[in-house]
């Protein structure tokens, strides 16, 4: 009796099926998910193979508590061993060596993990749930030992480690959550004198955090977009708050990257009723230049995003994302850091 696919089982396909289309002559065949002995005892010996040996889960993000929602996160090790074979070529009259070829087939491993760090778990449906990292793990000596030495009198094949973060149980989004939250600020000290609080407040300044100078590496093939608000006072910031009214809002957004590429700002909005509706509008622009700098920027080059009136208390986010297409043929989407504004009823 076959069991139904399970978020871990989902995660491994993946993995095999980036590698089949990375490693040119693999076909996924080739590609097998066993216990090192059982698959190099079971290959061909003029064929070329690559063994995934998932060996340790690790809980990891929300603990497993019964009270939640969210679905139990957990990271994967896994152990890539080359299994080379010997090949010859007959107009040439020379013989490619197992060993090499576990070379080489280790080297278009990595190349590719390390080109495509991040990769899409999708569904049966083919629709994306998560993102999956795969992160490389230094194995020591002791480690590649204890964990080779479980399959008997197995010669060592070169092998390398990866882990797989972070993998959701059950294969499902997370939870949504209540509204976000911008950042404010308060000095408080001690007072003997207890105060009571007027209408007015204790009259104590609060700031939006201000930006630092970022450069853009846009020589990187997944560069992510950096953007900040121009607020009215002139200054570059990442959160804002305005009172609500009939008026569209106009936002001035700075975006940082590479000019001759396409950005698009999406904005979500929230408030009281229907919470956050994802993605409202969006508007697609080109960055101003690959530095954000607070301190020599010109306003007339920030992007205008218009959002419609908002009349009652509610939060605006707006991200800029970018499209990327992987070597696997995949899109992918990078998403900027976050600006938020918050709109307030009444005064101040």
């Amino acid at each position: 009796m076959s069991l139904d696919p399970s978020a871990l089982s989902v995660a491994s396909r993946t993995l095999r099926d980036y590698l089949s289309d990375t490693i040119t002559p693999l076909a996924k065949s080739q590609i097998k998910m066993d216990f090192p002995r059982r698959a190099i005892e079971s290959v061909d010996d003029d064929q070329q193979y690559v063994n995934l040996f998932f060996y340790r889960v690790i809980r990891d993000g929300y603990p497993s508590g019964g009270t939640t929602d969210d679905p139990l996160y957990v990271r994967i090790h896994c152990l890539i061993t080359a299994i080379g074979a010997d090949v010859t070529d007959d107009d040439l009259g020379t013989t490619i060596t197992a060993g090499e070829n576990d070379l080489r087939l280790m080297g278009e491993i990595m190349t590719g993990f390390h080109r495509v760090p991040v990769h899409n778990v999708q569904d049966d449906s083919g629709e994306t749930i998560t993102q999956m990292q795969v992160v490389p793990l230094n194995l020591s000596l002791d480690d590649i030992n204890r964990l080779w030495s479980t399959q008997g009198d197995l010669p060592y094949r070169i092998s390398v480690g990866y882990e797989l973060a972070l993998i959701p149980l059950p294969l499902e989004s997370q939870v949504e959550r209540s509204q976000r939250v911008g950042f404010l600020g308060a000095t408080v000290g001690a007072d003997s004198d207890i105060k009571e609080l007027t209408e007015e407040g204790f009259d104590v300044e609060t700031k939006s955090p201000v930006p630092s100078v970022t450069v853009v590496d846009t020589d990187k093939t997944l560069w992510v977009p950096v953007i900040a608000l121009v607020a009215e006072s002139g200054e570059l910031v990442y959160t804002m708050s305005v009172q609500s009214s009939e008026d569209d809002i106009d936002l001035k957004v700075m975006v940082a990257g590479d000019s001759a590429s396409d950005v698009t700002l999406v904005w979500d909005i929230w408030n009281e009723i229907s919470g956050w509706e994802e993605e409202v509008e969006s508007k697609v622009v080109n960055p101003f230049s690959v530095t954000l700098d607070p301190d020599d920027f010109d306003d007339a080059e920030a992007e205008t995003v218009t959002i419609d009136a908002i009349e009652t208390k509610g939060q605006v986010m707006v991200t800029a994302h970018r499209k990327v297409t992987l070597v696997t043929g995949e899109t992918h989407v990078l998403k900027s850091n976050k600006l938020l504004l918050s709109v307030y009823e009444g005064d101040s």
